[in-house]
């Protein structure tokens, strides 16, 4: 999807409508809008970006409930 074409045009302003209209949803839907986006130009890189986001969330969390710096340091690494 080209930044200049039509289908993009439409794409982004259906995610702004959602966007102004949804406001306690927002965060999750301009993950959806990404996935969907990263969609159109393959399902690998839509796998690619989940995959991705889902590790880095893992390890965000996992460095919030540790206990020492040493592990936080390392999940902020792994991350």
């Amino acid at each position: 999807m080209n930044f200049a074409s039509f289908p993009y045009l439409l794409f982004l302003t259906l995610i702004v409508f959602l966007y102004y209209n949804f406001s306690d949803k927002r965060k999750v839907l301009l993950l959806l809008g990404s996935y969907l986006f990263y969609a159109f130009f393959g399902l690998g890189f839509a796998l690619l970006m989940f995959i991705t986001s889902w590790v880095t969330y893992w390890c965000s969390n996992k460095s919030y409930n540790s206990n020492t710096h040493i592990k936080r340091r390392n999940y902020f690494l792994l991350g």
